[in-house]
């Protein structure tokens, strides 16, 4: 077996790889384990870095939190809105049933108020 640092266009290792076969490439350097330690170090001149060369993250991490600032107000707009709709299908539910009664009371004085001994 194989094993070899492969390094990004900066020299860095990236990743660890296990070949069956041995490999010429620029940025795969062979190393004796399968051995983690050799990530995010540098290869120069023929030695291994001592320090790390982790990568730093590039989203921006403020524009996360305004769109999670946003989600939140979005959702509280939603349940605004639901709680809005569920008032007003009340409120015509209310105002037929008014309308119901005093449409039963109308048809009751024109029949006479009701029921005759």
């Amino acid at each position: 077996m194989y094993f070899y640092a492969q390094l990004n266009e900066n020299k860095v290792c990236i990743g660890i790889s296990q070949l069956s076969g041995e490999v010429i490439q620029d940025n795969l350097i062979e190393i004796p384990s399968a051995d983690s330690g050799y990530l995010w170090k540098k290869f120069e001149n023929g030695a291994w870095s001592t320090g790390s060369f982790e990568p730093q993250s590039t989203a921006p991490i403020s524009e996360f939190e305004e769109l999670k600032v946003k989600n939140t107000a979005l959702q509280t707009d939603l349940t605004n809105t639901k709680l809005a709709m569920a008032e007003l299908v009340e409120q015509q539910q209310a105002d037929k049933l008014s309308s119901q009664l005093a449409l039963a009371e109308v048809i009751e004085s024109i029949m006479g108020g009701g029921a005759t001994a």
